[in-house]
């Protein structure tokens, strides 16, 4: 190899090295956060780790982002979520995010994208913000089994009201406790199942 291709090498193997390095340390701090905040209010995070890449891709697999133009998200955290979302979605579809977070709501106040609304509000009221039967698809990380049953009923109902016919309601839990619930508000509810996330995760894929 001749010197100087050497040193470019060289060069370019550092800057990989460099931005790995970076990439693994703003992960390692991702996480140190979402840690941080589970321990102080582990009710409304419902996790101490945020979701895997993994449990991310079975949230979302289900939806044709090619035909989807309205999104929301209920409970947003650190974004484990809303990126791969932001990423896949199309220039003109809408996207909705809520968190009620304040710690979780700096961070996500830095997304700079003109089809993100980030909303610091209650689930429940998201027809506040939305017509009737103008959503496509709501992904929802809320930890249902920590919710008032009461406020739990406001979130299904608003959704239901928010949602297109066929639109898609995507939670997950940790357990099956609310599974037979939600087959009582939706006409088809499909479970899927992820051991690779802390902890494993069920998947529930709702359709109005």
């Amino acid at each position: 190899m001749h010197k100087t291709d050497q040193i470019l090498y060289q060069d370019s193997k550092k800057s990989a090295i460099n931005k790995s390095r970076k990439e693994i340390s703003q992960k390692i701090k991702s996480h140190y956060d979402f840690l941080k905040n589970a321990l102080e209010d582990i009710k409304t995070t419902g996790s101490i780790a945020s979701s895997s890449r993994f449990l991310v891709s079975k949230l979302l697999e289900k939806i044709d982002f090619s035909q989807t133009k309205s999104i929301v998200e209920f409970g947003a955290g650190l974004g484990s979520v809303t990126f791969p979302i932001l990423q896949n979605m199309s220039p003109q579809a809408q996207f909705l995010s809520f968190e009620i977070n304040n710690n979780f709501l700096e961070s996500l106040a830095k997304i700079k994208d003109s089809r993100f609304k980030l909303i610091n509000d209650s689930a429940a009221n998201l027809c506040d913000y939305v017509e009737n039967e103008s959503v496509d698809v709501i992904v929802s990380s809320l930890p249902l089994k920590n919710i008032d049953d009461q406020i739990k009923e406001e979130i299904i109902k608003a959704s239901l009201l928010g949602l297109k016919k066929g639109g898609l309601y995507i939670q997950y839990q940790y357990s099956l406790s609310d599974y037979s619930w939600l087959k009582k508000h939706f006409e088809e509810v499909e479970l899927d199942f992820t051991a690779l996330n802390i902890p494993p995760a069920f998947v529930y894929i709702c359709k109005k």
